[in-house]
């Protein structure tokens, strides 16, 4: 277990911008007729099972304001929006997302200007608990150490489970320049375009993982958007939120209108390449676990209550599921789960916590090179004819070029589709690595000796897709690739691309 990398720690402690939703401890039990303003924004890794990840604030009876770094790389029907409950994820009304109209200058690296509005499919009806916010105007001065309260249904401790109930916490403005200062110390900037709020020097009060995008109020008007901070609750290092004074225009603007509306799953996956959320079966057919009996659906949990599949693994042996790395950054273990001996994503079988999750070592996030992770379960499997150790490419397995190859998997069936419920399969073939280099070189991605590339070559139509990361790619019954990235799912000039599991026969070993 020496390699393991609690990854909530360092994002939120190091890094402290997180890349998942982020950002109410200290705070107290409430309800939504004191703030029948609130939203809480539902999120689904597979199209099925929505549950409670970011909050946010109406605008009017279409638009809801919350936070950009909620949203990076998700199409918006991966969304949806609860009003008029006090309940994270019951009660209420809840809307269907149109689209998500994101500020163009954001910055996922520095959450700077970490602000996007949601339009809604259908208009909201207004009641006693659900009201349109009033918004800080361009001219609204905030002093500090003035007592403002933050709203939500996030996290109580660090890395703990979300509220079912909303809560509420009082904390105080920090000044501008303090708080920049502190930041600095861990190497940090903070903007003009970002307010602090916290409990200075003594902490325990603060938003915290599943509060991103929901109001800060200062008098019942919400003058920040959560956005990031060093772990939540730090005595030294306030809450930083977006400062809604300096986008009153856009803010304006945009809540009626529709023409910036940017479509993340587009840039991300065609322009970038390297999604940040579980990607990469289209094409294939519907299967059962007789099939695969080494095959392990990965539940993921926002708020540790509600998991649903979000990613694919192998078994190793009793105790090891081999996956990808890029699944599980920012995440702590326990928002984790794995289902072995199902042929469905979210039923059957038998469910297992995690324990800890091992991460190579030299993974690198921005190029998803060594994009490899094993979980390690907090109890024994029990071997069945369904539940099965797969067989894994050693060091000298030597794959050939247009050799076939089957992918497995619960993901996507187009793209930015749903996720299937039943086990799908499909045949595609093994690409020659210049070819496959040459191909990502043209969008400006560097295709390492580490992976391994698999498709219909200029034909397209077959591949993994959102949902089916980390999950096997086959050949003659043995893994030989992990599913990491591409560019969109089944692009006929871009391939599929696998972590090469040959390449890590000897870390494997060694993790598992």
């Amino acid at each position: 277990m020496r390699s393991i990398i609690v990854w909530l720690t360092v994002i939120a402690a190091v890094a402290a911008v997180p890349k998942n939703p982020q950002r109410i401890i200290g705070g107290e039990l409430t309800n939504i007729n004191n703030y029948p303003e609130i939203a809480a924004l539902l999120f689904s890794w597979n199209g099925i099972a929505y549950s409670q990840a970011c909050g946010g604030s109406i605008l009017n009876k279409r638009s809801i304001l919350s936070a950009a770094h909620c949203f990076v790389g998700d199409p918006a029907n991966r969304w949806r929006v609860r009003v008029g409950s006090t309940n994270a994820n019951s009660g209420g009304v809840v809307h269907n997302v149109d689209a998500i109209i994101t500020h163009g200058s954001y910055n996922n690296g520095t959450n700077d200007n970490d602000l996007s509005i949601l339009r809604l499919s259908s208009n909201l009806v207004y009641t006693d608990v659900i009201q349109p916010a009033s918004i800080a105007g361009s001219s609204y001065n905030l002093a500090d150490n003035q007592v403002v309260y933050a709203a939500g249904w996030g996290a109580t401790s660090v890395g703990g489970s979300g509220s079912e109930q909303l809560q509420h916490v009082q904390v105080w403005t920090v000044n501008q320049e303090i708080c920049r200062n502190r930041y600095a110390e861990i190497g940090h900037a903070l903007t003009d375009n970002m307010l602090c709020s916290g409990w200075l020097d003594v902490g325990g009060r603060d938003q915290c993982q599943g509060d991103s995008g929901g109001p800060l109020y200062h008098n019942k008007v919400v003058v920040g958007v959560c956005s990031w901070g060093a772990q939540c609750a730090v005595a030294r290092y306030p809450g930083v939120n977006a400062r809604v004074s300096r986008y009153a225009a856009w803010i304006r603007e945009n809540s009626d209108k529709m023409r910036s509306i940017i479509v993340w799953l587009t840039v991300i996956a065609a322009v970038a390449a390297v999604p940040k959320n579980p990607q990469r079966i289209i094409g294939g057919e519907l299967t059962n676990i007789n099939n695969y009996p080494e095959i392990a659906a990965l539940l993921f949990s926002w708020n540790g209550i509600a998991y649903s599949q979000a990613c694919g693994g192998s078994i190793l042996n009793k105790r090891s599921i081999l996956s990808a790395a890029h699944c599980f950054v920012g995440d702590p273990a326990n928002r984790w789960r794995v289902r072995v001996g199902s042929t469905n994503a979210n039923s059957g079988g038998v469910v297992h916590n995690v324990d800890a999750i091992i991460t190579h070592s030299s993974y690198n996030n921005g190029t998803n090179d060594n994009d490899l992770s094993i979980l390690r379960l907090s109890s024994n499997l029990v071997y069945t004819d369904v539940i099965q150790p797969a067989s894994i490419a050693g060091s000298s397995y030597n794959l050939a070029d247009n050799q076939v190859v089957y992918a497995a998997g619960w993901g996507a069936t187009s793209v930015g589709g749903s996720g299937s419920e039943q086990l799908q399969h499909v045949q595609v073939w093994t690409v020659n690595q210049e070819t496959c280099r040459n191909r990502y070189a043209e969008i400006g991605h560097a295709l390492t000796d580490n992976m391994l590339c698999s498709g219909w070559l200029d034909v397209g139509g077959r591949d993994q897709c959102q949902g089916d990361s980390g999950g096997p790619l086959y050949h003659n019954k043995v893994v030989v690739g992990v599913c990491s990235w591409g560019a969109q799912c089944a692009v006929a000039r871009y391939p599929g691309v696998n972590a090469r599991v040959s390449r890590y026969a000897a870390w494997i070993r060694e993790n598992s």
